[in-house]
């Protein structure tokens, strides 16, 4: 990130930002397409103002105004005869940071800042004025703002701000001057000229790292009801709304803790007690009495296995361990297990010791509390009834491959696969045969970015052309025109999956225009939500700096994350373990989640089973990591454990049509004595699967002389690699799913390149938590109910 002076001073334009983007995805042969989508259109003028006066020294009067109620809290500050209001945007003096890792990186972030206001001070909005108690001081409560620069660097834009969930007393004094704040509207262009001075915010960046909507007014208002009145802030608000969620409280019949409310008779998960490294399922147990007085739980645990209606196995809890809810079923053998099993991960049920006629068809729990019971059948109902009012949510499937995401996603009610696109015959192939409600395409993904941007403005287009030569009919590629699903795999689009990012790559051959292609096709489209993938190690692909001098660090994320919001997107980032998503495979899969500005934005999935966490990938700042997936304590306990080798495939036998070579090695017999067997040392080749685990990350091809592949098989009755169905076991297809090939190899690289499909169910279950819990189903919210306090006050 470090190069010439004058490069920090020409960024500072974002014109020239626009010519050097272009520059450098034309030598990444990045279509022209994709850049007239995803980058900034042609700069705009805005009506230049007389700047505000500057106090580049103490100032000489500071008076205070407005009273709030309170006789040392006001609303308005004048500062040398200049007006300071509450909801003004103001620029101060930097100091220390609190944050160390902020802190650190302080002078890193000036130089890519370029503005000489940017790059010298901290922004941030003031909430009211008072006067320090102690000391005299007068003060000024502020909510804190980053820079676009110290977010995503070099690609974030010189004149935008962020907020954030921080609040500061800050003395009046530190004030430099005044600023202008723009609220950014849904589909307002953000390649505007702004003088010094001037910014524009349309997104909050949170402590997940995640790019969210500004707190609406309903918002707003529910959070400032915390804070006095003399004392309106809303991160205070956040902060004291927070504290009172995770604190227990009592209710009716039970407690509430973290904004669930537990009762006398639930189901709940107990966090056991973990020795260091060790990995343990959550605990079932069924709460039987709150004791206030030592503030713990009296509770019986459940069994696994079998029936547990006998179970008189008790303990005293800590509050402190509970971990969320579960909900048992009483359902006879065979009596609609299957369907209440897979309606939700926390769904269990018991088999009646006595199945008689009257309980055949019970729908009710076992001795728990009915209401809690009840309610969570009503919310698994609402999804149905959804599904069923609204149609299914249409899914567009870039890169399809062989459909692992669409597989999972559409395990949902909600969601079905209206097209699918990919330049792979055999993908395409082998989509359509799986899936023959969708329409399949099988193009190039720039050609058919194209083709998608020259209809939506009206030109007559071209037919596209099919990767085995054919022309593809404009009128049997769908229009999409409420696409509520976009989703895909940021791989290369010479057709190698992930190739560009993976380390498993060792020939690497060009830079992937996946991402930017993504981007330009959600600017298009404009679908609800928007889900990628790809290999934890896009994170860290840089990108050589278009003057020549230097990288740009995590170039593609930044940019993907840059064209998301400049595109109306909300944006979530995450990695993710597909074994601890149902999947009998350690897979760890890097993953963007957006969602259009005034819809939920969706959570990573919680945690279902219990394995090895992640590897931890740094982030933006130094010592700050990529999210993982956890679960309501922000711990990598789950309900369920680990699936493994065993557990996936041991049902399939030994295959007995294996042929042995059987050549007679010859020798003398004085040299067969003479000989001596010395173990080599162990090398990274022909390691055996452990059948007591996940499979390792599976790759391409099952080769056991590549030092990157674990493929043989754990029985020793079977000296061979995995086959191509243990494989898709180990991807979680289904075993009539159908990879259409006749060549061994090509199946191979068909299911190492798909996406887990447990681990695509678990998202596609936190898409319809967000879709259902939108706060307009029918479309978009009024963006001018998102606002800064400034415009709730």
């Amino acid at each position: 990130m470090r190069g010439p002076r004058s490069m920090y001073k020409k960024a500072r334009d974002p014109r020239w930002t626009t010519k050097a983007t272009t520059y450098a995805a034309k030598r990444l042969r990045i279509p022209s397409a994709a850049l007239d989508l995803a980058l900034p259109s042609p700069v705009k003028s805005r009506r230049r103002k007389s700047q505000p006066p500057r106090h580049l020294e103490d100032p000489l009067v500071v008076n205070l105004e407005g009273c709030l109620g309170h006789s040392a809290y006001f609303s308005t500050a004048l500062i040398d005869n200049c007006k300071y209001t509450k909801g003004n945007l103001v620029a101060v003096a930097a100091g220390d940071d609190a944050n160390k890792k902020r802190m650190h990186e302080e002078a890193t972030f000036s130089r890519l800042c370029g503005k000489a206001l940017a790059a010298s001070a901290w922004f941030c909005q003031v909430m009211y004025f008072f006067v320090d108690a102690v000391h005299g001081v007068k003060m000024a409560h502020v909510q804190w703002f980053m820079h676009g620069s110290r977010v995503l660097g070099e690609l974030g834009h010189p004149n935008e701000l962020f907020l954030i969930d921080e609040c500061d007393d800050i003395p009046v004094s530190s004030i430099i001057q005044k600023c202008s704040l723009h609220k950014l509207a849904l589909g307002e262009d953000s390649a505007l000229k702004y003088e010094e001075g001037e910014f524009f915010g349309r997104l909050r960046y949170g402590e997940e790292f995640e790019f969210t909507d500004f707190h609406d007014l309903k918002t707003c208002s529910r959070l400032l009801e915390h804070c006095p009145t003399h004392k309106p802030c809303i991160n205070c608000g956040l902060r004291a709304e927070q504290q009172a969620l995770a604190s227990v409280q009592q209710v009716y019949g039970g407690l509430s803790r973290s904004g669930e409310e537990f009762h006398i008779g639930d189901f709940a998960y107990i966090l056991p007690a973990l020795e260091a490294n060790e990995q343990r399922c959550l605990l079932l147990a069924q709460i039987l009495q709150v004791d206030w007085e030592c503030h713990c739980l009296h509770v019986r645990y459940w069994e696994r296995q079998g029936s547990s209606d006998t179970s008189t196995r008790t303990d005293t809890v800590d509050i402190a361990r509970l971990d969320g809810k579960f909900f048992v079923r009483a359902v006879p053998a065979g009596n609609g297990i299957e369907s209440w099993v897979t309606a939700h991960p926390d769904n269990f049920f018991t088999i009646p010791q006595r199945a008689t006629r009257s309980n055949q068809r019970t729908e009710t729990p076992v001795n728990s509390c009915g209401t809690c019971y009840f309610q969570h059948c009503a919310d698994l109902k609402q999804l149905e009834e959804y599904s069923q009012l609204h149609g299914p949510v249409s899914v567009l499937d870039v890169c399809c491959g062989a459909g692992g995401l669409s597989q999972g996603l559409t395990q949902s009610v909600f969601f079905e696969v209206e097209l699918a696109v990919d330049q792979d015959i055999l993908a395409a192939n082998t989509f359509r045969e799986n899936n023959p409600r969708s329409t399949v395409v099988c193009t190039d993904l720039n050609s058919f970015l194209k083709f998608s941007s020259d209809r939506k403005r009206g030109k007559i287009t071209n037919p596209l052309v099919s990767s085995d030569g054919g022309v593809i009919p404009n009128h049997t590629v769908p229009r999409l025109l409420n696409l509520g699903v976009l989703c895909g795999d940021l791989k290369n689009w010479l057709g190698t999956p992930c190739g560009s990012f993976s380390a498993a790559n060792r020939h690497k051959v060009c830079i992937s225009s996946i991402p930017l292609v993504m981007a330009g096709l959600a600017s298009i489209y404009r679908p609800k939500f928007v889900v990628f993938e790809n290999v934890p190690e896009f994170i860290h692909h840089s990108i050589n700096d278009p003057l020549g001098d230097g990288l740009i660090e995590q170039a593609m994320l930044k940019a993907m994350c840059r064209s998301l919001m400049d595109a109306g997107f909300q944006v979530r980032i995450g990695i993710l373990n597909a074994a601890q998503h149902g999947c009998a495979q350690n897979r760890s899969r890097f993953i963007i989640l957006g969602a259009r500005r005034g819809l939920k934005l969706p959570n990573l999935p919680a945690l279902s089973h219990t394995s090895n966490s992640p590897h931890k990938y740094s982030l933006f700042l130094k010592g700050e990591f990529v999210p993982r997936a956890t679960r309501h304590s922000g711990t990598a306990t789950a309900p369920h454990p680990l699936i493994t080798l065993d557990d996936a495939i041991n049902d399939l036998g030994i295959q007995g049509d294996v042929q042995k070579a059987k050549t007679e090695k010859c020798m003398s017999q004085t040299a067969s004595l003479c000989q001596v067997h010395q173990d080599a040392a162990s090398g990274d080749t022909y390691k055996i699967l452990d059948k007591d685990a996940p499979f390792n990350t599976l790759l391409t091809k099952a080769d056991p002389r590549s030092g990157n592949c674990r493929s043989l098989h754990p029985t020793p009755q079977q000296q061979r690699s995995i086959s191509t169905r243990e494989a898709a076991r180990a991807q979680g297809f289904p075993d009539d799913y159908n990879f259409v090939s006749d060549r061994v190899k090509d199946i191979y690289k068909l299911i190492g390149n798909a996406v887990p499909v447990p681990l695509a169910a678990a998202i596609s279950r936190t898409l319809s938590t967000a879709l259902i819990t939108s706060p307009n189903l029918g479309g978009m919210r009024d963006t001018r109910d998102v606002g800064f306090y400034a415009q709730s006050t």
